[in-house]
């Protein structure tokens, strides 16, 4: 049996961490690296916009935005478990799930921005950005690898966490194709 890969996109709330996601697995050809079968938790607004194919399975979770503390226990304890079946942990939000080889993936650099950081001393949002620095911290620091989205992130968030690991790989964003087509012949009048 080939490589099975698990997926935990439940913190993926809105904007570019779905997109990204969406284009990555709608344009994944996993039979070539020896892929058998990807096993994605998501919100349902995600598992709407990914293809229907054999080789993904989906998983809905819903989770009330009041009820976070209970889904970080919801991963590290059940997630943990369900992903003891699969070769690869992916992490795209890197939150802290308890497996052999995961890999997370850095796509909320606020955390690490000193700067920004601090335009928002003393405030709610302050201390859950701090504590968000610190869970993605333990993160990255026990993945086998990291996926960044630009070479300016990967140095920042360096900077600022300790990362023991040596794969690590820059994917950025990019775009979808369908947005971008011009028309290729127009009406003149």
């Amino acid at each position: 049996m080939g490589i099975k890969i698990a997926i935990d996109a439940t913190n993926i709330g809105s904007g570019g961490g779905i997109n990204h996601l969406v284009e990555i697995i709608n344009n994944a050809q996993p039979q070539k690296f020896g892929i058998d079968l990807i096993c994605i938790w998501a919100s349902d607004e995600i598992i709407r916009k990914l293809i229907k194919v054999d080789w993904l399975t989906c998983y809905e979770v819903r989770f009330n935005s009041h009820l976070k503390f209970l889904r970080f226990f919801w991963r590290l304890l059940y997630l943990s478990y369900k992903f003891k079946s699969f070769d690869v942990c992916y992490l795209p939000g890197a939150t802290i799930v308890i497996h052999s080889c995961t890999i997370s993936f850095a796509q909320n650099l606020l955390p690490f921005d000193n700067r920004t950081l601090n335009k928002y001393k003393f405030s709610i949002s302050f201390f859950r950005f701090r504590l968000l620095r610190l869970t993605q911290s333990i993160s990255f620091y026990f993945s086998k690898g990291i996926v960044f989205l630009t070479e300016g992130s990967k140095k920042i968030i360096s900077d600022k966490a300790l990362i023991k690991n040596q794969m690590n790989s820059i994917i950025p964003h990019g775009y979808n194709k369908k947005v971008f087509l011009r028309k290729t012949s127009y009406k003149t009048t």
